[in-house]
């Protein structure tokens, strides 16, 4: 009787203590349920696992029956993931659907946005000058010293401009316009008087040691007659000329009158006397017969202009200059490259720069196009942007920089007397014979040949080196400051007056400008507000959810690991259980049939030296000890 009870007591504790063990392998309920398995048959994990829990119940009856439920969390770490996967798409393609937002606004359309921006300027554009003061004419003339020069100014403006549309083209991609702009002198800013005196090269007189021997030259029977000629006109009282005068800073500015031309045109006169056509200095370079920096440039029309719209699929062309005053190309120069119109106005180029572009603008005043290339990621005013200044090349000769080769209009086999030289360009090509030289200020980047002829120079690519911060998403330019700077060639001549004394061929420097422009603290404002800021937010959201979905997909995949690893546990604890519940069926059955002592020291042969250690089984020598056995097996059962 005892030993029934105590089998249903150990019968009803193995049942108990069911309710905390873990299925074994097979996926079926110890007691004989069909009931759907959570879990595979060899990993203890399947498909369904991630998205399903296991419940075990136990009937009226006892038996333990198991169901499976959905797993939300699962599916959160699912959709996690795929949220996450999707914000890192979007943040990739984000600097693109920016870029065709910005090209559906920045149009030139009279409806636009834009148009009031680009049509006249809200911001004067702040321009300053800076003059070339000559302490040494004298010594200069006289081929006793080289050139001595001090700077002068700054004298500060503020430049306008106004653009009048003409037309647009049927489909609306070009719009055909006329500039003008307008120079007001800012007092305040400049401290200092226009009224001051500064001596200068005499710009027109210089031009004759370039455009007389050209005409003289080619007729060699009357060559030196008519430099004879020219040396007495030269002579004379009303027509004395010298090579370096002494003015103001307003005559320079706005012009002065040109006793000059009245010579000019005696001699035009004389030459034409032998059968010689010339024109000396073109009258189109001497508005209102004065010579000035400013003189007919102030609110006079410059065009027509042709300029890409961004309609039509010109996107990628937006504010690039397509004609000039009805022409297509140039044709002062010796290749189509250039004499092509390239380029924007040097305000606006197509959006999304990238750092590798190249960006050209055209000048008309220098008749060309220049280039900037990329520098550095900088700021302005709290708005990054790209930096582009001048390379060394962009002025460079033509054994420098093969590309400038088709400037180069004269030719010299001699490379002492080489005028293709790095940095500067000689616009002679396309101002009529007058040799007016670009170069960068102070002849930043210049031949020594040219510098070392002049004392008093202080380049400085600081100061002197243009630079454009751009904003690379809109193509506009944030903050510039456009920096040339105007010579003149001077060439010795033995046969002319003026001329026959200099040491060497002279570059003197005039003046060199520069063009700033800038935005106003409520532009950059504004900017910020309804650009930077929205796609500030839409990185940092999708910046949020990348970093959630990965940790919450993170978690899901430890959770999986351990959850196996605990499955592969109480998987193991159950075949345990089921190898300690044969060694208990046995021990109970030795008990009843009291020959328990023979077959457990069989048994427990078999077991090798587990007997003989410590800790390991009681001794089975007595009844009691075998009672101890299975109580010992039963606990162990409840623990696991």
């Amino acid at each position: 009787m005892k030993s029934m009870q105590k089998n249903q007591s150990l019968d009803n504790l193995s049942r108990d203590s069911g309710v905390m063990e873990m299925e074994s392998r097979s996926g079926h309920s110890r007691s004989g349920s069909n009931a759907t398995s959570c879990y595979s048959n060899d990993t203890g994990f399947n498909d369904q696992q991630f998205f399903t829990d296991p419940i075990l119940i136990i009937d009226r009856l006892g038996f333990k029956r198991k169901f499976c439920h959905f797993n939300v969390k699962s599916l959160i770490i699912l959709l996690s993931i795929l949220l996450s996967l999707l914000a890192l798409i979007l943040y990739g393609y984000l600097p693109m659907i920016v870029q065709k937002i910005i090209q559906s606004i920045i149009k030139i359309e009279p409806s636009g946005e834009f148009y009031d921006f680009w049509q006249q300027s809200k911001e004067p554009t702040e321009v300053g000058l800076h003059f070339f003061h000559i302490e040494n004419p004298w010594a200069v003339e006289q081929g006793l010293e080289p050139l001595k020069v001090k700077e002068t100014g700054r004298y500060f403006f503020k430049q306008q401009f106004v653009r009048d549309v003409n037309s647009f083209n049927a489909d609306q991609s070009l719009v055909n316009f006329t500039e003008r702009r307008f120079f007001y002198f800012d007092e305040v800013k400049t401290k200092l008087s226009l009224d001051d005196n500064i001596t200068i090269v005499n710009v027109p007189f210089a031009a004759l040691s370039s455009i007389v021997p050209k005409y003289i030259d080619e007729n060699f029977l009357f060559s030196s007659l008519l430099y004879h000629g020219f040396n007495d006109f030269i002579r004379e009282k009303n027509h004395r000329q010298q090579l370096f005068i002494n003015t103001t800073v307003r005559q320079l500015l706005y012009g002065y009158r040109l006793n000059m031309l009245d010579t000019m045109s005696s001699i035009e006169k004389f030459f034409k006397g032998f059968g010689l056509k010339i024109d000396l200095v073109p009258k189109e370079l001497f508005p209102n017969e004065k010579f000035g920096i400013l003189n007919g440039r102030n609110g006079t029309p410059d065009g027509p202009y042709e300029m890409f719209t961004g309609f039509k699929d010109t996107h990628h062309k937006f504010g690039y200059i397509k004609t000039w005053k009805n022409k297509t190309k140039l044709n002062f120069w010796k290749s189509h490259s250039c004499n092509a119109i390239n380029g924007s106005d040097g305000t606006i180029w197509p959006a999304g720069i990238k750092i590798s572009d190249r960006l050209n603008f055209f000048i008309p005043d220098i008749c060309r196009s220049l280039y900037v290339t990329f520098q550095e990621k900088s700021f302005y005013k709290g708005i990054p942007t790209y930096l582009f200044s001048a390379p060394d090349g962009v002025l460079a000769g033509k054994y420098t920089n093969p590309e400038n080769e088709c400037f180069c209009i004269e030719e010299e086999e001699d490379l002492a007397k080489q005028r293709c030289i790095d940095g500067i360009f000689d616009l002679s090509g396309c101002q009529n014979g007058v040799p007016v030289i670009v170069s960068l200020p102070h002849f930043l980047g210049a031949d020594s040949r040219i510098t070392d002829e002049i004392i008093g120079l202080e380049p400085d690519p600081t100061k002197h080196r243009p630079e454009l911060h751009i904003e690379p998403t809109m193509g506009l330019v944030i903050h510039g400051d456009s920096r040339l700077q105007m010579s003149i060639r001077v060439t010795p001549n033995e046969n002319m007056i003026g001329f026959n004394k200099l040491r060497k061929e002279l570059y003197i420097p005039i003046f060199w400008g520069y063009k700033k422009l800038g935005m106003s603290d409520e532009t950059a404002a504004n900017l910020h507000r309804r650009l930077f800021t929205p796609v500030k937010t839409i990185k940092a959201v999708l910046i949020f959810f990348m970093v959630c979905g990965l940790i919450i997909s993170s978690y899901g995949f430890v959770r999986w690991i351990l959850l196996n690893k605990i499955i592969a546990f109480f998987n193991q604890s159950a075949l345990n259980h089921e190898e300690s519940q044969k060694i208990k069926n046995k021990l109970l059955e030795s008990t009843e049939s009291e020959s328990i002592i023979p077959r457990v020291e069989s048994e427990t042969s078999d077991l090798g030296d587990l007997k003989n250690e410590p800790n390991s089984f009681p001794d089975f020598s007595s009844h009691s000890s075998m009672i101890e056995m299975a109580s010992l097996i039963q606990s162990n059962e409840t623990y696991i």
